[in-house]
């Protein structure tokens, strides 16, 4: 099944842009795609190539006979350079290779070869066609000593996951899904079907090649409202192990670009570990990095976080979440101290194999972060490039309820407000943690965003908004009959989880507070 992706309407863009500086006498610049392995770069590139230009050469530096064909060219004696090279080494892939605008050069995988790619500059300089890179683990090599990065001649886009809106599409539900109401007005019906269609989603993840072969080969039953689902009936086990082998790949591929074999180990154990320390953050919040990414393969020092962290999310199975120590946002660690999945889909898997119990909480909590990682989301923050979470402390508190907060009682350690620390010199303290933080450059104000599972409210959520460190709180509830609200005064709001994609933080939902309090 055909899943369009929004990235396809930025390369057609990018073709234009292209055209333009040709025409102006610019200096160009090739395409690369990076993402994750299995995003879809290749069959991107390849639809780009066939529905855009009159002739197109396709190379894959993993296939060794292709690469060494490549390079057996450049070294033929006498040497050629320039145009002529290339004219050479394209035509023994295409015959029809015309060195024009008319003609795609693709080159995939090309971090195989630092041969190759330190080529790029040369490629710009001196030939006509224009030129698209991809490849899965760019981000592993960049500083490596051989390959010489052509600053100033990349544009680079960043093909992710099949995302909700683009699953919605693929399902023609996107349009009931744009109509919906934030806080509640629309038809439960309406609101029934996209909650519906978000728990297939969060199962199945964003993989074309997952998606798609369940699309066509499982998700076959229609309700009377015209949503398809396949959760009635079906087991996921098949794209459990589906995720479970795309992970086991892209760990042992990382092989050859992590030199130091003990530090594959490590960053293999850390791979392996993410999925245990996601549930354990949930319990308990550690924030010192030599617990958080803690070794039995060898002691780890701020420098082997860090390389470790480096390569969790240049793999491109995971990315950052920031740490806003006292939820201030001009206060991020320097390392960040939570990573989540790139993919809900595999997010859900990994997580569901560790503790099936635990798992449905981080896996909404995975699900926002993966909006707020969004790149329109981003471009509307002030302080960090990633989302952040926060923490705060109290000492001896006294602030919630009865008073009794004061002293430790089982009663009262909610899981918000859940970790006691004692230090003899001011007392108790109680920690407070914040899912996600975020703040508008258009509005000024800081929104804590928690994510929860039917009714329950937040006690730290209270804390930060009676204190003035945040403007409002944005309630984002996992559940079948969430509809959402907003209180009068509007600092408390409250939306269905699927609808993260629709809130804008730009906007000033206070000013339009509605009469209905929220739920």
């Amino acid at each position: 099944m055909l899943i369009e992706r929004d990235v396809y309407k930025k390369m057609l863009a990018w073709k234009k842009k292209r055209e333009y500086k040709a025409l102006h006498g610019l200096p160009p610049r090739a395409l690369s795609l990076e993402g994750p392995r299995q995003a879809g770069k290749t069959f991107l590139a390849k639809k780009f190539a066939s529905e855009n230009y009159s002739d197109c050469v396709y190379i894959n530096l993993t296939d060794s006979k292709a690469l060494a064909k490549y390079i057996e060219i450049c070294e033929t004696d006498p040497p050629l350079w320039g145009k002529q090279l290339f004219e050479k080494i394209f035509t023994a892939f295409n015959p029809n290779f015309i060195d024009a605008s008319s003609t795609l050069v693709v080159i995939d995988e090309i971090q195989e070869s630092y041969y190759v790619y330190n080529m790029i500059r040369s490629m710009l300089d001196s030939c006509a066609f224009h030129l698209l890179i991809s490849g899965s683990y760019l981000g592993m090599i960049a500083g490596e000593r051989n390959f010489f990065t052509p600053i100033g001649n990349l544009d680079k886009l960043a093909v992710m996951p099949v995302t909700f809106q683009e699953y919605l599409k693929a399902i023609g539900e996107h349009e009931r899904y744009m109509g919906l109401d934030l806080f509640g007005k629309s038809q439960k019906s309406d609101y029934n079907a996209i909650h519906k269609a978000y728990e297939v989603y969060i199962r199945v993840g964003g993989f074309p090649e997952v998606l798609s072969n369940y699309l066509e080969d499982v998700f076959s039953e229609t309700f009377d409202d015209g949503i398809t689902s396949g959760l009635d009936g079906f087991g996921f086990s098949e794209i459990a192990e589906m995720h479970l082998s795309i992970h086991d790949n892209v760990i042992e591929e990382c092989k050859k670009y992590i030199q130091n074999s003990a530090d594959f180990e490590v960053f293999k154990e850390q791979c392996k570990r993410v999925p245990k320390t996601l549930l354990d953050e949930k319990r308990g919040m550690s924030l010192d990095f030599r617990t958080v990414y803690k070794s039995g393969k060898k002691e780890m020092d701020y420098n082997d976080v860090n390389s470790v962290l480096l390569n969790l999310k240049n793999c491109g199975l995971l990315n950052y979440c920031n740490w806003a120590e006292g939820c201030d946002l001009r206060k991020l660690s320097s390392l960040p101290m939570r990573l989540y999945y790139n993919d809900i889909g595999m997010a859900s898997s990994l997580l569901m194999e560790e503790n099936p119990d635990q798992a449905a909480g981080v896996i909404a909590e995975n699900f926002v972060y993966l909006s707020l990682n969004g790149i329109d989301k981003r471009n509307t923050t002030i302080m960090h490039n990633y989302p952040a979470f926060g923490t705060f402390e109290v000492d001896n508190p006294v602030i919630f309820e009865d008073g009794s907060a004061t002293e430790k009682s089982d009663e009262f350690k909610d899981p918000a407000l859940h970790e006691y620390v004692d230090e003899p010199s001011i007392g108790k303290k109680l920690i407070g943690e914040i899912d996600f933080l975020h703040r508008s450059k258009t509005t000024g104000k800081t929104a804590a965003v928690e994510v929860k599972k039917g009714g329950k409210s937040s006690k730290s959520a209270k804390y930060l908004l009676e204190k003035g460190i945040v403007d409002y709180v944005l309630y984002v509830r996992d559940g079948e009959n969430v509809k959402g609200g907003i209180s009068s005064d509007g600092k408390i709001i409250t939306i269905p989880i699927y609808l993260i994609d629709r809130f804008d933080f730009d906007k000033d939902y206070q000013k339009q507070a509605a009469s209905k309090p929220a739920t």
